[in-house]
């Protein structure tokens, strides 16, 4: 029985288990109803015949469930012509995946189902029919939108790059999880997780650079990345209400390390511009700031004093001094002999007597904080063991070993009480080391580089990863447990199988990603390195992941084993568009380069028909009629040309004035509706080829990307929100706004139209309520 899954075209493939306690749900894309299974672990296979490396990472957990099956809502015929109204019903003929080329992201089209199995899409413009009339017969704006606001149902999305950036709050139980421009407050559970907020801020803002969390739980603090010659945002929010209560502009290029003091009356801030900024958040002004001649990486206040804190850098720890009255920070050095060292993060202990600093040499220092003087350093090596070389130049100061940590230490925290130290690294080992002796006690392997550790304060720990990966680690045992793992990469395309909801695919970076609806976990994913996935489509059958790659390939993979089928070379200069016909025996690809090639899809060999060079630019769009006997191909050049399989000839072609970002057929083959970047819905007749209507959408930003269901259509806007209009009527309904500094690439409706899925460039996949 199959389901999603792959792995890549050209080397080793290696099937490893997300986690013991992850789970996924097992259907049939083949069948209209599937069961579910378990599968077992797979173990890892070698295959040494040149292919790309490929990873396929699977998850399994036993659930039922059945592909849902709708029946077509049967096309009105046109009424007279003394009828001031016509009901027309429009409908996505047939799945396809697109490259939006307003964003330069892979688009995913939903295909409706065959005469048989789906509803169409229902809007009414006024008018005669296509058969009725050979001019345009209209222009029509939507409506104004109304209070209404998108639910968000659950978020996908972790910027595993942050410093820090994990952060548990006590008594909400809650965690800070920064999401490209956002912080987004998540709870994670045995079921999955659940939204609780997401922090005010600037919409379109820099990405989260650091995220701190005031004592008493009350402030939450974030700042943003910018250019190097534009000021970057400092946003303090409060936790409760998530409301942004002030906005520090000072630094440039970006705010590189937040500290609050105990009291919550300062915020202290760094940025890459080496200038350390002291906000007194009474009165919500700058209160002092200074230059920093050492380059400066974290900062740290004492956990009793509002007027002490320290800074750490590169062969630098200094601490600080807040003079009130005459409003001034005076520095004071720490004695550390012949050391020199890269500090990146600090760890105070409850009394402010010692300091635990991060390295990137591999090594942690413990620094006494009231005399100011370097006291140990480890974990390191035996004495009689071997040393490495870099370290017999240079001996750590009045030590002869080298420090055990490869590729540095990268985060650091406390455990409570504070008798163990834990620490993570650069090659993915999270350590729980010895206070006082700093020697390793326990450690486990994850994945990814650890940027993030946060204390539970219920015996575990919160652990993030360069590759957005995120655990709960038991703190007696390290045992981990993976809670989720997002994309890593801006996200290109999203894909549903065909008539089934419980399941949704996305390609971002290198990575082909299954998730489930409902929990939001990942089910698998599918790694070919060193090329980026630039769309992916589900045929109809479901008997395989068809993909397309920037080195101008069409891979294929088969559901749920992950394995590799077939790959062919198709584009040169990268596959945009995938889209296949009903009976899922002929493939259309479209490429960068605008190039068409229509492929037959054996059960063992493929072989190309005619490769079409009709459009001039990227193609945006393909879409297959439901008989199968037409489809149509769409370009950024502003052509859609109707194509009869048969005979490959033009059977009609449309041309517009802007980028088509959007193409199909309506239910009953009679018009194609074409989106375009100009924010218009336009209808043309197939026979003659004349444009029918526009449809304006009342919207103060241009489109990214857009769908449609049997109810509403849902665009993707430039200005980061997604927006909701009736099919009926036109009139906008409701919009949402989560992706906050992030341009949307793309948005799919499901299948049975109760959400919506969008996606961004900073590889947040985000799910609305669409079902109210």
């Amino acid at each position: 029985m199959n389901a999603l899954g792959g792995r890549s075209n050209n080397s080793s493939r290696a099937i490893t288990p997300i986690s013991s306690a992850a789970t996924s749900s097992r259907s049939s894309l083949a069948s209209s109803r599937g069961s579910v299974t378990n599968t077992k672990q797979k173990p890892t296979v070698n295959n040494t015949k040149g292919r790309r490396s490929t990873t396929t990472t699977r998850t399994t957990t036993t659930t039922t469930s059945s592909f849902s099956v709708t029946k077509t809502a049967s096309t009105k015929k046109a009424k007279s012509a003394g009828v001031a109204r016509r009901e027309r019903r429009i409908g996505i003929s047939s799945t396809a995946s697109v490259a939006n080329p307003d964003c330069g992201a892979s688009v995913v089209t939903t295909s409706a189902s065959s005469a048989a199995a789906t509803k169409c899409t229902a809007i009414s413009p006024p008018g005669k029919s296509a058969t009725e009339s050979g001019r345009a017969v209209g222009n029509r704006t939507t409506g104004q939108l109304t209070n209404s606001v998108l639910s968000l149902k659950s978020c996908i999305g972790f910027s595993g790059r942050v410093n820090g950036g994990l952060v548990y709050h006590y008594e909400t139980q809650t965690l800070l999880v920064p999401s490209g421009s956002s912080v987004v407050l998540r709870k994670f559970n045995s079921e999955g997780s659940s939204v609780g907020g997401v922090l005010e801020g600037d919409i379109l803002g820099g990405d989260v650079s650091c995220v701190s969390l005031s004592k008493s739980g009350t402030l939450v603090a974030y700042g943003t990345n910018a250019e190097p010659s534009v000021l970057a945002d400092i946003f303090v929010c409060k936790h409760a209400t998530l409301q942004c209560i002030h906005k520090f502009t000072q630094h440039r290029g970006g705010v590189r390390s937040l500290s609050f003091s105990p009291s919550e009356k300062y915020l202290l801030s760094l940025g890459h511009d080496n200038v350390i900024s002291v906000w007194n958040l009474f009165s919500g002004k700058l209160f002092t700031y200074t230059s920093s001649r050492e380059r400066l990486l974290c900062i740290c206040f004492f956990n009793r004093a509002d007027n002490m804190f320290l800074t750490a850098g590169e062969h630098t720890i200094q601490q600080w001094n807040v003079q009130e009255q005459a409003k001034i920070i005076t520095p004071e050095e720490f004695q550390f002999g012949s050391l020199r060292r890269v500090i990146t993060q600090l760890a105070i202990n409850s009394t402010d007597s010692r300091v635990y600093c991060a390295t990137t040499s591999g090594d942690v220092l413990d620094v006494d904080l009231k005399n100011r003087v370097f006291k140990n350093s480890g974990p390191c090596e035996r004495q009689d063991a071997p040393r490495r070389r870099v370290f017999q130049q240079t001996a750590l100061a009045d030590r002869a070993e080298a420090p055990l940590i490869q590729c540095g230490v990268r985060a650091i925290a406390l455990s409570n009480p504070e008798c163990e130290i834990y620490v993570g690294s650069g090659d993915g080992v999270l350590y729980a080391i010895d206070n006082t002796m700093l020697t390793i006690k326990r450690q486990v392997q994850l994945e990814g580089a650890i940027n993030s550790i946060s204390d539970s304060g219920q015996g575990g720990l919160w652990v993030g990863t360069e590759k957005s990966k995120i655990y709960f680690v038991e703190s007696t045992t390290l045992q981990a447990t993976l809670l989720e793992s997002a994309p890593c990469a801006r996200v290109n395309g999203i894909c549903f199988p065909h008539n089934f909801s419980d399941l949704f695919t996305t390609c971002s970076g290198s990575d082909i990603c299954v998730w489930n609806s409902s929990t939001s976990q990942e089910l698998l994913r599918i790694s070919v390195l060193g090329v980026e996935c630039l769309c992916v489509h589900i045929p109809k059958n479901g008997r395989s992941i068809l993909s397309g790659w920037s080195d101008g390939k069409l891979r294929a993979h088969t559901p749920q084993t992950g394995r590799f089928k077939w790959e062919v070379n198709t584009c040169p200069q990268g596959v945009t568009a995938v889209a296949t016909a009903p009976s899922s025996t002929i493939a259309v690809v479209g490429g960068a380069n605008g190039e068409v090639c229509v492929w037959t899809l054996g059960k063992s060999s493929r072989g190309v028909e005619a490769i079409l060079k009709d459009h001039k630019k990227m193609i945006t769009a393909l879409s297959f009629s439901e008989s199968g006997d037409d489809f149509l191909t769409a370009s950024h050049d502003g052509s859609c040309i109707i194509w009869n399989l048969r005979t490959l000839s033009h059977r009609a072609v449309f041309f517009y004035s802007t980028p088509i970002l959007r193409a199909f057929f309506s239910a009953d083959e009679q018009t194609v509706i074409t989106v375009g970047t100009n924010n218009k819905f336009v209808v043309w007749a197939v026979e003659s080829g004349v444009l029918l209507e526009e449809i304006n959408l009342t919207s103060n930003s241009p489109i990214t990307d857009l769908d449609v269901s049997s109810e509403y259509i849902v665009s993707a806007e430039k200005d980061r929100s997604i927006k909701m209009y009736n099919s009926d009527s036109g009139s906008a309904v409701a919009a949402g706004t989560a992706h906050h500094g992030a341009q949307i690439t793309a948005v799919k409706v499901s299948p049975n139209g109760k959400f919506v899925v969008s996606v961004d460039k900073s590889g947040c996949v985000y799910t609305w309520e669409a079902s109210n």
